[in-house]
């Protein structure tokens, strides 16, 4: 795909987004909101990467830790990619 006219590669890059949702009930937790910030990290003609942090502070130890996804699509050619997905949990006060 192309990009629109007027955006370059380098302006998508560092490119940030913050939502909230709210997360079902479930048999372990009540319904609880989760606050999630995404950043464009690579953006490219070989691949796509999208790293996000979520915040759950309503469900237990929700307010100790941060969990971080990394979503990388690589153009694999003719029409196809691969996605590799990643989490890890940040303890952001030890």
């Amino acid at each position: 795909p192309t990009l629109p006219d007027g955006i370059k590669e380098e302006d998508i890059i560092g490119a940030e987004r913050e939502l909230s949702y709210l997360m079902p009930k479930s048999a372990f937790v009540k319904a609880n909101m989760c606050y999630e910030t995404a950043f464009i990290d690579v953006y490219n003609d070989y691949c796509f990467v999208l790293r996000k942090r979520a915040h759950t502070p309503d469900v237990p130890y929700g307010s100790t830790f941060l969990a971080w996804t990394k979503y990388v699509v690589i153009n694999t050619g003719s029409d196809t990619c691969k996605l590799t997905c990643s989490v890890e949990a940040e303890f952001p006060n030890g």
